[in-house]
């Protein structure tokens, strides 16, 4: 047991009403508001808070091998008048290319959770900012006891009311899970492990919390085959814990015979698990649900599809809430331009599509449905392929006949990097210059797209010496 005020205060005093989100460590500082941005993957993830929302862009994209290009970030967009406009801005005190901050996000009333998994040779780190009076300040930054490379520590984050739980999904081999919980001015932290995850199953690539709840997926390898060879995956499962004498126990291991990355996103409802497996059915996806019965045993319950199957859709991809609705992201929807499919609850405990939300994403894969998010009226949709992998967040908002219309799009203000010039920078013992990672090398200027007449949207070739 610890004592740190500032996450007891976190975990503490959370709104019970913010939404997990997929996607996902610390000296105390302040954060850098308002002038820092990353140039790919606006859109990876994304939650929201009341009139809030907050998208991360970690600098490149998991789903289509690039190599990072900036520092991540997370920007905050704040809704008056049926307008979003972005208000901050945030980074890691030393955010460095390629650090994957911002690939999960999690916002809970003044608090704010961000996953950075591939810092610090993808051992990982999050880091929790709370409110101020002057912007979003940075209070506590969380890493692994005793972590190693390729932990990718913060790859999925959730925030509840007394609660945190942080996924690891390369650690020790088969992944793990970090919950927090908090105790009067105490924060206690336990590593959750599955009882039968076998090699790379990734356990902790996604989590959800729901009151004394933990639900961590376990989807195994997630290769679209983009680069490499084929697409790769396993059946994967979902674990569920309960929180039993101050202590977390596994209540279930969840599993299905068609199992396709079964676990990649999930999601506690209402008492119900919802697991994505967005490779079932030759990759149109599926969210299976499972529940609990009197004592406590769980099992499936139903299937969720498309109402309109599609091949490739990867229906399932991402969970999220918006109000009472439920959020299901599809980004291999048309050719990868991407969709999300809003569904509603029937009185028995199942759901029915409403609506499919697409909208124009400015490229040949847009992926939008790869982070869903929502309030009571709105939905954020992440779309982080487009724009040749700059990306894009669709806000659509729910009408007075319960329909939904996209009401705006949102990108990061302009900034992204700044040129370096004026003499040689000499690589730094912990092998960082200008913010890019080095070794045995010496940085004599740099120059970003936007010096040399490019804007968002292009990129260059190193090969021709920019």
């Amino acid at each position: 047991m610890r004592s740190i005020r500032s996450l007891a205060a976190l975990v503490a005093l959370s709104a019970l009403g913010a939404a997990p989100t997929m996607a996902q460590t610390f000296s105390p500082g302040s954060a850098t508001v308002g002038d820092a941005a990353a140039l790919l993957g606006f859109g990876v993830a994304a939650a929201a808070s009341g009139d809030e929302i907050f998208v991360g862009r970690p600098g490149e994209f998991a789903a289509f091998p690039m190599p990072g290009s900036q520092a991540g970030s997370v920007h905050i967009f704040r809704r008056a008048g049926g307008t979003w406009t972005e208000y901050a801005s945030l980074t890691a005190p030393r955010g460095s290319v390629g650090d994957g901050f911002g690939e999960a996000v999690a916002a809970a009333g003044d608090f704010l959770l961000v996953g950075a998994p591939k810092e610090n040779g993808a051992r990982g780190a999050a880091y929790v900012f709370m409110r101020a009076a002057d912007g979003w300040e940075l209070v506590e930054r969380l890493e692994a006891p005793e972590g190693a490379e390729g932990d990718a520590f913060g790859a999925a984050v959730a925030l509840r009311q007394g609660a945190a739980l942080i996924g690891a999904p390369g650690r020790g081999g088969t992944g793990s899970a970090f919950a927090y919980t908090a105790s009067g001015g105490d924060w206690t932290r336990e590593e959750l492990r599955s009882s039968n995850a076998g090699a790379d199953a990734r356990f902790g690539a996604a989590v959800s919390l729901e009151g004394d709840r933990a639900l961590v997926g376990a989807p195994g390898p997630f290769g679209m085959g983009f680069v490499g060879g084929p697409p790769q995956f396993q059946a994967g499962a979902a674990y569920v814990f309960r929180r039993e004498a101050g202590a977390w126990k596994e209540a279930a291991a969840l599993t299905v015979p068609s199992g396709g990355a079964l676990g990649h996103a999930v999601l506690l409802v209402d008492g119900q698990a919802l697991v994505g497996a967005p490779i079932a059915d030759q990759a149109t996806g599926a969210v299976f649900r499972f529940r609990p019965d009197e004592a406590g045993k769980w099992s499936a319950a139903g299937k969720l599809g498309p109402a309109s199957p599609q091949a490739q859709s990867l229906f399932g991809y991402s969970l999220g809430r918006a109000g009472s609705s439920l959020l299901v992201g599809a980004p291999g929807s048309g050719q990868f331009s991407g969709a999300a499919h809003v569904l509603s609850a029937t009185g028995e405990g199942d759901w029915v599509e409403d609506q499919v939300l697409t909208a124009r994403t400015r490229g040949l894969m847009g992926f939008m449905g790869n982070a869903v998010a929502g309030g009571e009226d709105y939905a954020i949709v992440g779309a982080p392929g487009s724009e040749f992998f700059e990306g894009i967040g669709f806000v659509f908002v729910r009408g007075a006949d319960g329909g939904w219309t996209e009401a705006s799009s949102i990108i990061e203000k302009e900034a992204g990097l700044s040129p370096v010039v004026g003499g040689e920078q000499r690589c730094s013992d912990d092998g960082q210059v200008a913010g890019f990672a080095c070794r045995d090398v010496e940085l004599v200027s740099f120059l970003p797209t936007t010096s040399v007449g490019g804007g968002r949207g292009i990129m260059v070739s190193d090969l021709w010496g920019w």
